[in-house]
């Protein structure tokens, strides 16, 4: 039993890690050609993406204080759903002011995966293979990051930057209801490490 909800966790953590580092790296290669629609000098297209990771930034201590009133699962779960509607409003803003208050909105969501994921995999593996799965977690986080160029490399020109985020927006909200559903039976387990055993 310790062993199946060992691996769920480690499988629910390690997708929506994907989903999450993928939602904030989607930023780097399409920032230019967000600065060309809104007409932004190098300054401004820079202050979009340090708005986007200040959001992200200012949530992640909180992020780990709230995770010990309630559940990692919906903390991981609810924090990508948030990304992702976020992404999608991005995708819909017709000014760089909207643009940059929905960048600082959705970032917030965004401070959530690293903290409380760590713990949630941490608390949820066996001590024998603890080191294993942090690096697998990490990993997992890293193929968002890889999978991220090669999408705007696949859609920005054919349909532009918008609608590249838009993709990317529905399909991580898809990607992370999925995983919520597939792994509601993880999603009781308290802040209790024994309860998770």
């Amino acid at each position: 039993m310790f062993k199946s909800k060992t691996n769920k966790i480690l499988a629910f953590t390690c997708s929506n890690h994907i989903v999450g580092d993928l939602y904030f790296a989607i930023m780097y290669p399409l920032l230019p050609y967000i600065a060309i629609t809104y007409e932004l000098n190098y300054t401004q297209t820079g202050l979009i993406k340090t708005v986007f990771d200040l959001g992200a930034a200012l949530t992640q201590l909180p992020a780990g204080i709230i995770s010990d009133r309630i559940s990692e699962f919906w903390l991981i779960g609810g924090a990508n759903l948030w990304v992702g509607i976020g992404v999608i409003l991005m995708s819909l803003a017709t000014t760089n002011i909207m643009f940059l208050g929905m960048s600082f909105i959705t970032g917030i969501g965004g401070g959530v995966q690293h903290p409380v994921g760590a713990r949630f995999v941490s608390r949820g593996s066996d001590p024998k293979s603890l080191f294993t799965s942090i690096g697998i977690l990490n990993f997992s986080g890293d193929l968002g990051k890889i999978i991220a160029p090669i999408i705007v490399a696949l859609l920005v020109v054919s349909f532009g930057w918008q609608k590249c985020l838009l993709f990317v927006g529905v399909t991580g909200i898809i990607l992370v209801l999925g995983s919520m559903v597939t792994n509601l039976s993880i999603s009781k387990s308290s802040n209790n490490a024994n309860n998770i055993q």
